[in-house]
């Protein structure tokens, strides 16, 4: 954010230099739309790179989730959803068997996998499949996180 502000600070000295004179023709207009591209690139970087991160509990307008019924042992279950995240090219960010969950980021977003105990079934299990942005402003995914999903729970079928 600070090379945001120095841009805008350059673009402030040069209109301010055009205005007294010191700057004469285009040169002006030129150096200041070059800053203010450069300063909207920064921030288009900042906002898909994800260090403008969701609080944890929080979800973009773009966040989609699933749920489905699964009949195995937790154990099991966990491996062959970590496989799947794997292979689905995920960096693995938290894999917690004592509470079955799974979080991975995936592109410019992220997985997160919850599994709990289905009541009255000792093997049935509730699988948890949620794929948000890393971007508290995305407006629009073009399908990538119901892709992301779909997938997921496609191989993890195929894979049990």
């Amino acid at each position: 954010m600070g090379a945001v502000m120095a841009l805008y600070a350059i673009a402030t000295l040069s209109l301010l230099l055009a205005s007294v004179g010191q700057m004469k023709g285009v040169w002006p207009l030129i150096i200041i739309l070059v800053l203010l591209a450069g300063a909207g690139t920064l921030l288009s970087y900042d906002a898909f790179t994800g260090k403008r991160r969701l609080q944890s509990g929080q979800s973009s307008r773009v966040a989609k989730q699933a749920e489905v019924l699964v009949d195995s042992d937790l154990g099991d279950l966990m491996n062959c959803c970590l496989a799947v995240i794997l292979n689905m090219g995920a960096n693995l960010a938290l894999f917690d068997t004592q509470k079955g969950s799974i979080e991975a980021e995936l592109g410019r977003g992220g997985l997160t996998i919850q599994i709990e105990p289905l009541d009255g079934g000792y093997r049935r299990r509730t699988v948890l499949v949620q794929s948000d942005s890393n971007s508290p402003t995305a407006r629009f995914d073009l399908g990538t996180n119901s892709n992301n999903i779909s997938r997921f729970i496609r191989e993890l079928f195929e894979l049990r």
